[in-house]
């Protein structure tokens, strides 16, 4: 039997939980993102956007489909939303973007109506499938199957909902403007200065001193400057 809670002390790092007040925290269900990059839906109604008190409020809140996720109903208060997912609160005609802040820990920040069907996904694999097309597998597990096979790992896609019709390929070069999301610096945003094999370098915007990473830790979030609001 899949547990229900998980202990606040064996959280992931990025999970931006009071480890010594609270005791448990809801267990999200597996989903499209890693534990170390998503949350339960019920954390962030309670935690982040105060618009529920206990998991209860969370629970009609759901039942009422007051609740979307990428433009679809949540279903259950363990729901796991990630990185970069839209959530939508149709009655209060509010939407926000769950993001890594500056800390690395996961949040959620407004945004504006006309952002709340545009995703940002970062490319992972390729695979070829029928009639001639690729499949391109992302972060956030879309699977979008394309008839031009332009499209590199680790580029950026930005992704409209729920169609999930390419916007605009972002790939990962010198000058794009990116956030890590894993590693010593995770939250951190910059601007690349150069790329050798697997490893990054770029220009933290905030520490002003220039690190190197992993390329599995870059998401590029558009040329110079982000293609959608991420803080």
């Amino acid at each position: 039997m899949v547990k229900r809670h998980l202990k606040s002390l064996n959280t992931p790092k990025t999970w931006d939980v009071a480890r010594k007040e609270n005791v448990f925290v809801t267990r999200p269900q597996p989903g499209a993102h890693p534990f170390s990059l998503g949350i339960s839906i019920n954390h962030i109604l309670k935690k982040d956007l105060k618009i529920a008190t206990i998991t209860k409020d969370t629970q009609l809140i759901i039942n009422n489909k007051d609740c979307l996720v990428n433009s679809k109903p949540v279903k259950n208060i363990h729901h796991l939303v990630g990185f970069m997912d839209v959530i939508t609160l149709p009655k209060l005609k509010k939407n926000y973007r769950v993001i890594l802040n500056p800390r690395g820990k996961i949040g959620v920040i407004e945004i504006d109506e006309k952002e709340a069907n545009l995703v940002l996904s970062k490319v992972m694999n390729k695979t070829k499938i029928k009639k001639g097309l690729t499949q391109i597998n992302t972060l956030n597990n879309r699977n979008i199957p394309v008839k031009e096979d332009k499209y590199k790992t680790s580029d950026s896609l930005l992704v409209e909902l729920p169609s999930q019709k390419i916007k605009k390929q972002l790939s990962l070069s010198e000058g794009s403007y990116v956030i890590l999301i894993g590693g010593k610096h995770i939250g951190s945003l910059g601007l690349i200065q150069k790329i050798e094999g697997n490893k990054v370098f770029f220009k933290s915007e905030t520490a002003d001193q220039i690190y190197e990473t992993l390329k599995k830790f870059v998401f590029v979030l558009g040329k110079d400057k982000a293609e959608i609001k991420v803080q």
